[in-house]
């Protein structure tokens, strides 16, 4: 599904989305990579084998910046500019910019058509800034909107001023390879000129002129982002005739009194605004929520409540669920085996992640939130989220189970406001019906074993179409977001090791694995477990790799690794030294003394490790880690060591640990407790094994 917000800060957006391998969609600036993540401008850290995509706006070659010569006007405006950045710029030192100004005004017209004008004055202070605001984006669609760059003025500190060129102005369709195709384009500049100091003014416009619905109008904003803010103000003005529904989100302590708009009516209409100054920045922290969970924000709409929505979306789902003959017959010829209904669902959960191709085709307003016809679908053998979670309804329809599409934000974004109603749904799901039980599933995914899902959709807010309702996606167990860790090792006289390690993963970590390794190529495949070896231990040398049901999703994913270590058991003395492979554990989010916001990770999760080491004879047990047992409010672990002397089985040291983090949200009021109890863990995993050599 294309969600279309205007909820960007600053109004400038750069010309990056990220799409994910589930489908969601992230804007934002790539600030590089750091080992197997993506660095966004704004602090956040994403897993490269989640992003599938990354597509960039198409750029005209750059032409050179022609300066004028500055009209008096121009002067004065230049001079009062750098005059209100400098006086603001001593309030923040050391940002990469100031914005003066950001606006943005929505005007509804009596005949249901609108217009979306915004207005930002920034300056640029560092190159990662400059490189975001100095491509100008506006969406559109044709026959239903058009968009426009009204100014684009550069002043820089010498005096020169650049305004806008027309001639550098073009319009583009997003480079998105085959997977996504809609007829949304972009009105697109590149402005000249742009340098460190520098001060950039802006007016862009979209105007809805031909809405699909003229009843829908859902304008939102939000009034702070990762740069200084002296002023950053929304209005909304519609016809009198109009009752305007909104909700101020965030507007606490000082700022509480700015929460109730101003009202002001001209000629039949009626202005609301709401105006913040001297806004502080949003200082990154890692695993942080979303912006959109904390700052300041508004959102209206015309309807008082999700009724009329609801209605709409249920008819064209009630219409697009219907199975017609040739899926009936196909669906009842896959599940005619299963025994169970948990069967009937795993069968078509997994045939839909398998054959029907993620391929969003969105030309219009009913494919993009009502979507295909379940049908067509499955004559097409693709389709975007929405479309195969109506296939989904329809499949399981035919199988005699209840199910329902659900709309909602995935945890990548902020949580959905649902004291305002409106469409702006990132992403489709399902709730299935069983006897006694409800189960969430998420068809989009290729590499999800029933009945699990993705974690971007665990603990989100859902919009229940068929049954009219808001409610809660519940966050799974931790032991349903595990990864398993079973070592068994060899320790030798002379301090080499041998190892064998299986991982066996749930949940949306065995998803992760399994496609993360089927995308990598046979032949890097012993390049990589050599590299993983040698992290354990320098100089190791890989003996086996396997993998096991990687292509079978309806079956466990297990890796199995051998390999074999010299002088693993380092001597110190007539001690011998062994750490615990991989044990070790950090936590980055625990890293800062305090944290302003919110710890959010996608899930609960679960972390086992298993060690069953043979030791020589010879060797005695000098220092084993202590049994311990601690818990916090948000989590728990638990680990140990014990040795074991069998005059069957040799001498042994036996050793595991489980780490529950049971909490999707840690919230910032409980970081240092939770900070405390994730450095016990920490330190603890350091711990290392000492045995005395005897003769």
């Amino acid at each position: 599904m294309l969600r279309i917000l205007m909820l960007l800060l600053p109004l400038t957006a750069s010309a990056e989305t990220l799409k994910l391998r589930s489908k969601a969609e992230v804007n934002a600036v790539i600030a590089g990579l750091e080992g197997g993540r993506i660095l966004l401008q704004d602090g956040r850290k994403l897993p490269r084998a989640e992003v599938e995509e990354i597509v960039f706006a198409q750029k005209e070659a750059a032409k050179p910046a022609s300066a004028v010569v500055a009209s008096p006007e121009d002067k004065a405006r230049s001079a009062e500019l750098f005059k209100e950045a400098a006086e603001f710029g001593e309030l923040y030192p050391d940002m990469d910019g100031l914005i003066l100004q950001d606006h943005g005004e929505f005007v509804l017209r009596e005949d249901g058509t609108w217009l979306y004008r915004s207005r930002f004055i920034g300056q640029v202070l560092k190159d990662d800034v400059k490189r975001q605001w100095g491509t100008l984006m506006e969406y559109f669609e044709d026959g239903r909107s058009r968009a426009q760059i009204l100014k684009a003025t550069v002043y820089l500190p010498d005096g020169r001023v650049l305004p806008l060129d027309p001639d550098r102005v073009s319009v583009t369709r997003p480079q998105s390879g085959d997977l996504f195709f809609t007829s949304y384009r972009f009105v697109n500049y590149s402005v000249p000129g742009l340098e460190k100091g520098a001060i950039i003014e802006t007016v862009t416009e979209r105007e809805e002129y031909n809405p699909f619905r003229k009843d829908f109008f859902f304008p939102a904003f939000y009034f702070q982002g990762y740069q200084p803010i002296k002023s950053t103000r929304l209005s909304i003005t519609v016809p009198k005739s109009v009752r305007l529904e909104y909700a101020a989100k965030h507007f606490d302590g000082k700022l509480s009194k700015a929460a109730s708009p101003s009202a002001s009516e001209a000629g039949g209409d009626a202005t609301y605004a709401w105006e913040l100054r001297d806004m502080p920045p949003i200082i990154p922290e890692p695993e942080m929520n979303q912006p959109g969970d904390f700052v300041p924000r508004v959102a209206a709409s015309v309807f008082k409540g999700w009724g009329p929505i609801l209605s709409w979306l249920r008819k064209m789902y009630e219409e697009r669920t219907a199975p017609g003959p040739a899926l009936t017959r196909f669906t009842q010829d896959l599940v005619k085996d299963a025994k169970t209904d948990d069967e009937k669902v795993a069968a078509i959960y997994h045939y839909l992640q398998k054959r029907i191709r993620y391929i969003a085709v969105k030309m219009g307003v009913a494919s993009g939130w009502g979507g295909y016809d379940a049908n067509l679908t499955f004559e097409r053998q693709y389709g975007c989220c929405i479309d195969k979670a109506l296939l989904f309804t329809a499949m399981l329809k035919v199988a005699g189970i209840e199910s329902t599409p659900l709309l909602v934000d995935t945890n990548y974004a902020a949580d959905h406001e649902w004291d305002i109603p409106d469409i702006a749904f990132q992403h489709a799901i399902n709730l299935v019906k069983l006897p006694g039980r409800r189960l969430v599933l998420d068809s989009t995914g290729y590499d999800y074993r029933y009945p699990y899902f993705a974690d971007m959709d665990h603990g989100v807010g859902s919009l229940n179409v068929f049954d009219g309702k808001v409610e809660s996606v519940p966050v799974p167990a931790p032991a349903d977001n595990s990864s398993t860790n079973i070592f068994n090792m060899r320790v030798l006289d002379n301090g080499n090791a041998f190892v064998n390690y299986a991982a066996k993963p749930t949940g949306p970590r065995e998803a992760a694995q399994r496609g993360y390794y089927k995308r990598i190529k046979d032949a890097e495949l012993k390049k990589m477990f050599q590299g993983r070896a040698n992290r354990v231990s320098a100089g190791a040398e890989l003996l086996l790799y396997k993998l096991y049901d990687l292509d079978d999703v309806s079956k466990p994913f297990t890796l199995e690794l051998e390999y074999q270590m010299p002088g693993y058991a380092i001597r110190a003395g007539d001690l011998r030294i062994v750490k615990l492979p991989e044990f070790v554990q950090s936590f980055d989010e625990v890293s800062l003394e305090k944290r302003a916001y919110d710890i959010e990770y996608r899930s609960s999760f679960e972390r086992r490790y298993s060690y069953v080491i043979d030791i020589p004879k010879r060797y005695e047990v000098a220092f084993l880690p202590e049994k311990v047992k601690f818990k916090d409010k948000h989590g728990a672990f638990e680990a140990g060591c014990r040795a074991e002397d069998n005059p069957a089985s040799g001498r042994k040291v036996v050793c595991g640990a489980v780490l529950q983090v049971t909490s999707r949200v840690i919230p910032a009021a409980d970081y240092p407790e939770y900070r405390s109890f994730l450095r016990r863990v920490s330190r603890y995993t350091e711990n290392q094994l000492f045995f005395r050599e005897t003769p």
